[in-house]
């Protein structure tokens, strides 16, 4: 067996996930798996396993967040036969004998066998970071471990002995692997073969020199440079190729020669004391090719001869082309038949001296595209071109080269790569390789979906990585549009199952195939939107013909169940159409909703492809806690309780699916789901796999039961009732008024003759639910002071009307299904601290009020609170009126935030009551509370505190959205002119909002 470590590339960041469903499925072409098993894992040991284990190495891995290269990916090869030597334990047992020789015992590890024909092998991926004490391993020269451990275990289970470093009997130096490679790459004899050539000859006269200058002498003849590098020597040949002076042999070691000759002197300086000119080497470094042959001479010194009369970029492809005699002969195959019989000889030469694997073949005319292709420095990514900057799907199967030019493959009907387009950074494109060859393709198709389906023809390649991207239908772009006969004959051969759609006006047109045209923007709406009755694609059919979003006004079902509309249309029908996407946000699916709550899926959904619709108006990502919930009713429903991101699957029952995939997503977040009352067997387990807690609902059956409309929601909560200066002003004579607060949070005070009283008679007390409506308005008589023409103040009697006010208690809405108890009852769940803290608190007696009148008038008290510990708590409403935070005012006067979930822009308190609906009464906004205190002290106008001046800019758009007709007044210090503010400037323009400075 031979074991090796896959070097990872430094182009490619470590991804041990996708490393692992690379082990799992078997991706390469003509590999199948054949046995699979996870270890050290607390998620399970098998395949099905995979995902919730990946999730568990990923959490070791976080850990350390510092380290890059996490994996450690090795592979181990049988020979034929010996598969069925080896049982399931075996093969385990090899897994951990290597795991445990290179350090990683009790690591983490995914590991399988592949089979590809006579070719069996094994993959290892092993996490470096141990799960228990967090070490990471790097093990010391591990190609002698593998070497070592392969020996062992051929033994063990009597396997072909290998040649490994043991088995080596010609010590003699041997060519390194750079050496090889320069060789294998370029057919050329390296300087290291050179110097080895005439090892014997060396080594006798370097043996016999006294001094650096003998030394230096004698690799001099043999056109050798001897220079000091770190902790040695090396040996440089005239091009800049190299050995270490210890690899010939130990002798030339830098401890031996300094200790035969002393401290080394370099050659330049022994020939300037000297003032002697360097001889001709007599055995000098000459470029030769690998393989000799009596007719190669000719052919030689034409490439010899174009690389001194063709100067070119070092980077370009032509000089690439000429930079070695296989590229040379690759570019010349085409031309000169010798030269391909020479390429196909170079091959067989290199299986014989290097053990290669025997190379298939080239194929003259393909041979620049091969060439080409293999020369490309690195596959492409998305987004790599400019030119196809928008496109997701830019370079998919493609590779890119040294000078940014796109390299896009296309292949025979065998798969075999026969030519390249390569498009350059500016768009422009040119074709390389076997032009000859008809019915030349290049597919897109990372879902594997070719085999049935729509599948898109087009022969331009940028068309097609937009339409991919639009549709994420397979895409076939043609080399050559006149061969879609012969390619769509091929493709309905092997594909009955799939339908052939062409995107291209170049396509000759085909029997019984439609056509569609482009729109002429790039829009992958736009697009999407002219294939989707071609691509039967059905969701966005639906969705596109949905024109107005769905809301309580339009919509029956959501005004009955007392839902919003959160991104969400309605249909023709009167239906919810709800959009599922996937997790690059695409809808890839539509759920209806019909007036009776049913809902179901427009088109069927691949049980392994994880949808979801989210409602996150503001955005907020995983900066609160994620909520899962069942369906959409219940998501509305959560949302508009917790404010908090809200996640909804496809079907109900695909609610732990979803939850992994957020829970790879968001590894850090806070993540609750919230199911129904009724507990099903495996909920607690599959949450517990994932390591999130189940809420349920404490009053109903659903969450969605919590926003049905019912009578107890017009019920406000008494706050206050009793008799004051009309609306606490001093200067008005003494009326009647309660204070309520509905279940929304927002308190309001109603006035009028014995509206106390009607509280009073009914039994109310602070803190019950109640309702208070005018019961009837009756006639009255009332005596009126006037002045009579005198200037005497003189009585009357008048006639005029009094509301008579009636007042119910209801059920406390705390135990009854609300919008209020279920925000109550998830507050601590969500962390909702702002609510928690603003329940628990109580109005401010007259003490209060009069020992903190710093904090504004009666008026201004009547909106706060004081919470047990004595600290007065202020509301801080969202742009929708919804109290999302407090600001707490401690006895010494310092203050602090106290948050929920959602956004803190636009948050604001109006001090002094209500705004006034009157357009001509101008609104004012002050960015710190001491001002706003102060004007309406002054003012008796409400005065709306933005909390803090970057805050301005949002509390005034959203003012300026609900009264259209008011003059705004921003009175603030200097942040007018803060950078999020300088907006304003021009806005006071247009929308009438003036900007003062305090001084």
């Amino acid at each position: 067996m031979i074991a090796k470590k896959i070097p990872k590339n430094a182009h490619i960041a470590d991804n041990y996930k996708e490393l692992a469903h690379y082990i799992a499925a078997a991706k390469e072409a003509g590999e199948k798996l054949d046995r699979f098993w996870i270890a050290h894992c607390g998620a399970g040991n098998s395949k099905e396993d995979l995902d919730l284990a990946l999730v568990e190495i990923e959490a070791v891995r976080r850990l350390k967040p510092d380290v890059k290269d996490k994996s450690y990916h090795m592979i181990i090869s049988f020979r034929p036969g010996e598969k069925d030597r080896l049982s399931d334990q075996d093969l385990k047992d090899i897994a951990e004998t290597y795991a445990g020789a290179l350090g990683f015992s009790g690591h983490q590890y995914v590991a399988g066998t592949h089979i590809n024909t006579d070719n069996f092998h094994m993959h290892i991926a092993f996490n470096r970071v141990h799960p228990e004490t967090l070490q990471l391993v790097t093990p010391y020269r591990d190609f002698k471990i593998l070497d070592r451990v392969s020996r062992q275990l051929e033994k063990k289970y009597g396997l072909f002995v290998d040649n490994g470093m043991a088995q080596r009997k010609d010590n003699s130096a041997k060519l390194s692997p750079s050496a090889r490679d320069y060789e294998s790459q370029t057919w050329q004899e390296s300087f290291q073969n050179h110097v080895l050539g005439h090892r014997k000859e060396i080594l006798k006269q370097t043996a016999d020199a006294k001094t650096w200058q003998d030394l230096h002498q004698v690799l001099g003849d043999y056109d050798i440079r001897l220079k000091k590098r770190g902790n040695g020597f090396v040996l440089l040949g005239p091009d800049g190729q190299g050995m270490k002076a210890s690899a010939l042999d130990r002798s030339l070691s830098k401890a031996a020669l300094e200790k035969k000759l002393g401290t080394f002197k370099p050659s330049g300086e022994e020939q300037k004391a000297t003032q002697e000119k360097p001889s001709r080497p007599k055995q000098r470094y000459k470029r030769r090719p690998t393989l000799r042959h009596p007719a190669m001479p000719p052919l030689w010194r034409k490439y010899l001869g174009t690389q001194r009369m063709t100067p070119a970029p070092p980077s370009s492809l032509l000089s690439r082309s000429l930079s070695n005699w296989k590229l040379f002969l690759v570019s010349e195959a085409y031309r000169d038949p010798l030269a391909a019989v020479f390429l196909i000889a170079h091959q067989e030469m290199l299986h014989l001296v290097f053990g290669e694997d025997r190379p298939t073949p080239v194929t003259k005319l393909a041979n620049p595209a091969l060439k080409a292709w293999k020369e490309a420095g690195h596959w492409a990514k998305a987004k790599s071109l400019k030119w196809l900057s928008e496109t997701r799907s830019t370079g998919r199967g493609c590779r890119m080269d040294d000078d940014g030019n796109l390299l896009v493959p296309f292949r025979d009907r065998d798969g075999h790569l026969q030519a390249v387009r390569l498009y350059s950074p500016e768009g422009k494109s040119l074709d390389i390789g076997n032009k000859r060859t008809h019915g030349l393709v290049h597919l897109i198709d990372p879902r594997k979906q070719i085999d049935k389906g729509p599948v898109i023809f087009t022969a331009d390649y940028a068309d097609a990585v937009k339409i991919h991207d639009a549709t994420r239908r397979p895409v076939i772009v043609l080399a050559d549009p006149n061969d879609m006969r012969q390619v769509l004959k091929e493709h309905q051969r092997r594909y009955p199952n799939s339908t052939a759609i062409i995107a291209d006006p170049t396509i000759p047109r085909q029997p019984n195939v439609p056509i569609v045209s482009l729109p002429d923007q790039d829009d992958a709406t736009d697009i999407r939107r002219a294939f989707v009755e071609a691509t039967d694609d059905k969701a966005f059919m639906i969705w596109d013909t949905c024109s107005d979003w769905a809301k309580p006004g339009n919509s029956a079902w959501l005004k009955v169940s007392g839902l919003r509309g959160y991104g969400v249309k309605l249909t023709d029908k009167g239906n919810i159409a709800v959009p599922l996407r996937d997790r690059s946000g695409r809808i890839e699916n539509v759920m209806l909703i019909d007036k009776q709550s049913r809902q179901s899926l427009v088109q069927d959904t691949p049980a392994d492809q994880v949808l979801m619709h989210r409602i996150d108006p503001q955005r907020r990502g995983d900066q609160d806690t994620l909520i899962i919930a069942r369906d959409y009713a219940d998501a509305a429903a959560l949302h508009r309780a917790t404010n908090c991101p809200v996640m909804v699957p496809a079907r109900p029952a695909d609610w732990a699916d979803l939850a992994r995939h957020m829970r790879e997503k968001n590894n850090n977040a806070e993540i609750i789901v919230a199911l129904g009352a009724i507990e099903q067997p495996d909920d607690a387990e599959k949450a517990a796999k994932l390591g999130m807690e189940i809420v349920r609902p404490k009053m109903a059956t659903s969450f969605k039961d919590y926003a049905a409309p019912r009578d107890g929601n017009k019920a406000s909560r008494l706050i206050a009732s009793g008799a004051a200066p009309y609306k606490f002003d001093f200067e008005k004579s003494e009326s009647s008024f309660v204070t309520l607060q509905d279940a929304n949070g927002v308190e309001r005070t109603l006035w009028g003759i014995d509206i106390a009283q009607s509280v009073d008679q009914a039994d109310a007390k602070p803190g019950d639910w109640i309702t208070l409506e005018v019961a009837e308005t009756k006639e009255v008589e009332v005596e009126e002071e006037y002045r009579d023409k005198t200037g005497q103040i003189q009585t009357r009697t008048i006639k005029t009307h009094r509301n008579v006010w009636k007042t119910q208690i209801k059920d406390d809405p705390a135990k009854t299904p609300t919008m209020t108890a279920l925000r109550t009852e998830l507050a601590q769940k969500v962390g909702d601290n702002a609510w928690h803290a603003w329940q628990t608190a109580k109005p401010a007696d007259k003490q209060t009020i009069k020992a903190r009148a710093e904090l504004g008038s009666a008026k201004a008290w009547a909106q706060y609170r004081v919470d047990q510990d004595g600290k007065v708590l202020i509301p801080l409403r969202d742009s929708g009126n919804r109290l999302a935070a407090l600001y707490r005012i401690d006895t010494d006067g310092s203050g602090k935030m106290i948050t929920g979930p959602g956004s803190d822009n636009g948050l604001h308190h109006v001090v002094g009551g209500k705004l006034s609906k009157n357009p001509k009464e101008p609104i004012l906004i002050a960015d710190d509370l001491v001002s706003a205190i102060e004007l309406n002290r002054l003012t008796g106008k409400p005065v709306v505190w933005a909390v803090k001046a970057e805050n301005l800019k949002a509390v005034a758009e959203n003012l300026r959205k609900f009264n259209p007709k008011h003059e705004l007044v921003i009175a603030a210090t200097d942040a007018h002119v803060a950078k999020e503010n300088r907006p304003m400037a021009f806005e006071r323009i247009r929308s009438n909002i003036d900007v003062q400075r305090i001084p």
